[in-house]
């Protein structure tokens, strides 16, 4: 359906027969039947059009290693990995994928589901604390917190201005190591209590965590950044959010 998104396309909606058909499965291998550059963002990204299943982002990684998009699903993993592992879904369902272009060209990136209903945070200026809730922004710092978020600004993430969800994107090598914008919602939220589902949220992460032997810890990213030091980043901070039961 021409402009709809995965997450809501496929929320409700079942096969009468035969398997489920996960979004995640549609990202993967769903037929491509338009491929553009999406130009009202930022390089490299764009606009999809999967056969009978809407519109998803394919976010490209580069080849170079020095380049800022070189190792870009490896980093979006990680967040998927831990929006899921904590139970928030705050980031949008995405995988990797490698993809031909016109001229049987091979792209290697992030194929992510579109969300149709948000806007981005920068439509609203200073105003988009009004446009969301106190939980949702709360919610988010945490996320934000535990990655050591430095990318976070205005374009960054999304609002559907009528339920007040955020949706936090783009989450490359700027987010997670070289940025320099800091968090805007971790900025907004500091100081504040965190609610008790989260913090169960937060104590339950560390179980999951403590159970992954360290060999096994590449298989919550990929192959091109060396992921254990993110994880053990993470770790450390959920410890201190947990203990201090505030945004700190």
């Amino acid at each position: 359906m021409e402009g709809q998104s995965f997450e809501k396309q496929h929320e409700t909606s079942k096969p009468e027969t035969g398997p489920e058909i996960s979004i995640e499965s549609i990202l993967e291998r769903g037929e491509i039947e338009e491929r553009e550059d999406y130009l009202g963002y930022y390089w490299p990204i764009q606009r999809i059009k999967i056969k009978d299943d809407g519109i998803a982002f394919f976010k490209t990684e580069t080849k170079e290693p020095e380049s800022s998009y070189y190792a870009r699903g490896d980093y979006e993993t990680i967040a998927i990995k831990l929006d899921r592992l904590l139970g928030f879904n705050i980031v949008p369902t995405s995988v990797k994928r490698t993809i031909k272009d016109d001229r049987g060209i091979e792209d290697r990136g992030i194929m992510e589901c579109f969300i149709d209903d948000a806007e981005p945070a920068i439509k609203f200026s200073i105003d988009w604390p009004t446009k969301t809730t106190q939980q949702e922004i709360v919610k988010a710092a945490v996320f934000d917190y535990l990655i050591g978020a430095r990318d976070r600004h205005l374009a960054n993430f999304l609002i559907n201005p009528e339920t007040g969800k955020i949706w936090l994107i783009d989450h490359a090598v700027y987010m997670f190591e070289t940025g320099r914008h800091g968090s805007l919602i971790h900025d907004e939220a500091r100081g504040k209590e965190i609610p008790k589902e989260i913090l169960l949220k937060l104590v339950a992460l560390l179980e999951k965590l403590d159970s992954v032997p360290a060999k096994d810890i590449a298989t919550y990213a990929g192959e091109k950044v060396e992921v254990s030091s993110i994880w053990r980043r993470i770790k450390e901070n959920a410890v201190a959010l947990v203990n201090a039961k505030v945004i700190l």
